[in-house]
C-alpha cells in the first residue's frame, strides 16, 4: 500500500539544506551589520565593547521575547535606523512612523507627555502572557 511507503521523518524536499543556507546567510548578514555599524547592540552584563554571541535587542528583551529572539538582531544601526523586525512593523499611533524610523508611543517626538502603553502584564509577539 502507498500509505506505508511514506516516511514522515524523511526530508523529501531537502528543506534541511535550504534552512541551513538561510541560517548561514542570516548569520553572515548579521556579522556584516555588527562590523559596519555596531550601535544598537548592548551587552547584558557589561558596558565594554560588544562581542558577537552576547548581543541583544533591548526592545525585544523588555517585551518578553525569548532569548533566541532578542539575541538574534540589534535594535538600531549607528545612524539610528531601526533594525529590529518587530519594532520595524510597529506603527506609531501618534505620528504614523514605521520602518527605519519606527518608535513606540513613549519615544515619539510628538508625544510631549511621554505617555506609555506599558502595563504590568502583556503579551509578546507570539501571544504568550508576559509578567513584568
Amino acid at each position: 500500500t502507498l500509505a506505508h511507503d511514506f516516511n514522515m521523518w524523511r526530508d523529501y524536499l531537502n528543506l534541511s539544506k535550504v534552512l541551513g543556507e538561510i541560517i548561514e546567510e542570516h548569520r553572515r548578514t548579521l556579522e556584516d551589520t555588527l562590523v559596519l555599524k555596531p550601535s544598537g547592540w548592548s551587552r547584558s552584563n557589561s558596558s565594554s565593547a560588544p562581542t558577537p554571541g552576547r548581543l541583544i535587542c533591548n526592545f525585544c528583551r523588555h517585551n518578553g521575547e525569548s532569548k533566541k529572539v532578542y539575541s538574534s538582531h540589534p535594535l538600531k544601526q549607528a545612524d539610528g535606523t531601526v533594525l529590529c523586525p518587530i519594532l520595524r512593523n510597529y506603527v506609531c499611533p501618534v505620528c504614523g512612523a514605521t520602518g527605519d524610523r519606527a518608535h513606540t508611543l513613549k519615544y515619539c517626538p510628538q508625544n510631549q507627555e511621554k505617555q506609555s502603553l506599558y502595563c504590568k502584564r502583556g503579551r509578546n509577539s507570539a501571544g504568550f502572557v508576559v509578567r513584568r
